[in-house]
């Protein structure tokens, strides 16, 4: 797993997990988020059961992101 340093860690596919990142490395993940991602992309996010990225979709849209969504419950239904 590559940690997060301030970039895109998979440019080609444009997905990232947050699973391994300390809590000061997701912060600065979502710091860059804000400053990087268009707000008419599509942002998907997903956790274990889908409680915590509902939250994350929820953030994203209140600041600005329509399309900002949680995948329904998780990784475990998926």
């Amino acid at each position: 797993m590559q940690r997060f340093r301030g970039e895109m860690p998979c440019p080609e596919c444009e997905t990232f997990s947050a699973r391994d990142l300390t809590p000061e490395e997701r912060f600065e993940f979502v710091r860059w988020l804000v400053g990087h991602a268009v707000k008419q992309s599509a942002l998907f996010f997903f956790c274990a059961r889908g409680n915590r990225s509902l939250v994350a979709a929820h953030i994203l849209r209140d600041m600005g992101y329509p399309h900002a969504y949680s995948v329904a419950g998780g990784m475990q239904a998926w």
